[in-house]
């Protein structure tokens, strides 16, 4: 249920892609201020229609 509710926030089709791996939710209640922290890990293949052989993980810089 909590996935469903999380998906409303991020762009449509990015779990495909990535894992969601935590959420946090952190607030101020003297400023009344919430914050929702969305923590992705990328999923280690490629989109259906590449080829594996013609590309390689280089990880972030």
């Amino acid at each position: 249920m909590e996935n469903l509710l999380i998906e409303s926030f991020l762009p449509r089709g990015i779990l495909a892609q990535f894992v969601l791996t935590g959420i946090e939710e952190l607030g101020q209640v003297k400023i009344k201020k919430d914050n929702l922290y969305i923590h992705l890990e990328e999923k280690n293949m490629l989109p259906t229609g590449y080829d594996t052989k013609e590309y390689e993980s280089k990880g972030f810089l």
